[in-house]
């Protein structure tokens, strides 16, 4: 079977487009061994239509002008029946879903969708369904004010499929190099499997919470700045050096992970890294694979009104065993996915499943 990927070239500019690439490009061999050869495009050519399956990122849609993706789209919904069109959404969160392509497409698939598709039924204010509780709970607006498209069509709303997320990825200490590396020379040696720290580290500080602010939406930025506040008494939560914040972050009990563009963050996999326990807004309503987010068992949730915030922070830093299970189960996660013998087989498997349906 035949698939092409039409995707930017310099994806590792673009978390969500590298985090959806890289799993295939690291299992490419094993998926070729089932029958499954993928080709990469990086511009729209004749023999790009000559395939089985055709993926279209949405980065690369996006970095269209109007005249070349209105061309595209003509000749995607133009093909041969047979080819099975699927749409790729790697912007970070739940939402904005595009209801042109989930039209114009046979499936479109996210990293990480809300499980209440009837949710999608209503237009979002900021685009997600976060910045929409944002903006009803605490009355946030944003200077540019923007809102998602209503799906309320039951067949589109069942084209939405979960592909995988960031979690897939390495984000230890060195990675950064290692992935520059590989955009430069495409030296498959250089996609390195995560170094995880040693899980016995003694854990001398109660939290870590290093944020970035440099969001222009409000209903994004809010969140954090309400943390930020809760924590002014408690932690230092200004940025600091890679190597600094990885010290930090392991020799931390509890890492806390609010939402930013998305709502799952390279912050939660760097905590996996560190054996830190993970702090999140709750995540019970988001579907992702694969699923980091067991409450109570690989992170502790606090409420999106964040009413309980310093509630549950204080409860959980009183309890060294339960800190200790929920760190330890969080890395085992990441490890089961990413550096068990078993690995190859997870991803194979779900990448196989997805392109059956």
């Amino acid at each position: 079977m035949l698939i092409h990927i039409l995707l930017i070239k310099n994806f590792y500019k673009h978390i969500g487009t590298f985090a959806f690439i890289s799993p295939l490009i690291k299992y490419r061999n094993s998926l070729k061994d089932k029958g499954y050869k993928i080709k990469p495009f990086y511009n729209v050519i004749e023999s790009l239509f000559d395939c089985d399956i055709l993926l279209v990122e949405n980065k690369f849609l996006n970095s269209l002008d109007y005249n070349d993706k209105k061309n595209l789209l003509k000749k995607i919904i133009n093909l041969n029946k047979n080819i099975k069109k699927i749409f790729v959404d790697t912007s970070d969160s739940t939402g904005q879903i595009k209801k042109k392509n989930l039209i114009i497409f046979d499936y479109y698939w996210k990293g990480q969708k809300l499980k209440n598709l009837n949710l999608y039924k209503k237009a979002h204010y900021g685009g997600r369904f976060f910045t929409d509780f944002n903006n009803k709970y605490f009355k946030i607006k944003d200077s540019k004010e923007l809102k998602s498209d209503k799906i309320e069509k039951k067949e589109l709303l069942k084209k939405i499929k979960v592909s995988w997320n960031m979690g897939l990825i390495n984000f230890d200490l060195y990675s950064s190099i290692f992935h520059k590396l590989h955009s430069f020379l495409k030296i498959d040696s250089f996609f390195k499997d995560p170094k995880m720290l040693n899980l016995n580290t003694p854990k001398s500080r109660d939290l870590s919470c290093r944020l970035s602010l440099n969001y222009y939406r409000e209903t994004i930025k809010f969140q954090r700045l309400k943390i930020q506040s809760l924590l002014k008494n408690i932690t230092d939560t200004n940025r600091v050096n890679r190597k600094k914040y990885f010290t930090e972050l392991n020799s931390s009990k509890l890492s806390i992970s609010p939402f930013g563009w998305g709502e799952i963050c390279v912050r939660d996999f760097e905590t996996f890294i560190c054996n830190s326990c993970l702090v999140k807004p709750d995540m019970s309503l988001i579907e992702t694979w694969p699923n980091y987010y067991i409450k109570d068992k690989s992170y502790i949730s606090f409420n999106w009104n964040m009413e309980n915030f310093n509630d549950r922070l204080n409860t959980i830093l009183s309890q060294n065993k339960k800190i200790k299970e929920i760190s330890d189960y969080g890395s085992e996660i990441y490890i089961k996915f990413n550096l068990k013998k078993e690995s190859k087989k997870f991803f194979v498997e779900r990448f196989i499943n997805l392109i059956k349906k």
